[in-house]
């Protein structure tokens, strides 16, 4: 993280798939580390505009089902920024959308969201922003995972 923070986003890269290594060559399956580096790792990819492996690597967190909530919204917040980046401003406003509303959303991403979505122009305040809320409004968290990921898969 400290390699991140600091804008060394090849050592942060490197330390983060270091790692995730170390984790699988202990066949350790679970542990609150291997989410934080790989959201590290997503969000330097997505840094260097490597959208592809910064979604594959927002979709492993989403995956990982064992990773806290405010990590699965964060790993949310970026992959919206991956969808807004590649144009898919529809999936984009969903995500934030999911990510304003959320308590689970630390503070730092909800600020980080909000700027994202405003400097990508998506119409969060706007009816189809408004829509985008409402459709989310009444599913959890773990459902709006599950249909992302059915999505990725199919």
């Amino acid at each position: 993280r400290l390699a991140l923070a600091g804008g060394d986003l090849d050592q942060a890269r490197v330390c983060c798939q270091d790692s995730i290594s170390t984790f699988a060559d202990l066949r350790i399956t679970h542990t609150n580390y291997a989410a934080e580096a790989m959201l590290a790792l997503s969000w330097a990819a997505l840094a260097q505009q490597r959208f592809s492996e910064a979604e594959h690597s927002f979709l492993n967190v989403l995956s990982a089902r064992g990773s806290a909530a405010w990590e699965t919204m964060d790993a949310m917040a970026g992959l919206a920024e991956v969808y807004a980046q590649k144009g898919d401003l529809d999936r984009a406003a969903e995500l934030f959308a999911a990510v304003f509303r959320s308590s689970a959303t630390a503070d730092a991403t909800q600020r980080h969201a909000l700027q994202m979505a405003q400097a990508m122009h998506l119409p969060i305040a706007t009816s189809r922003g408004v829509a985008s809320l409402e459709r989310t409004h009444n599913r959890t968290v773990d459902a709006l995972v599950d249909e992302i990921l059915a999505v990725e898969r199919g």
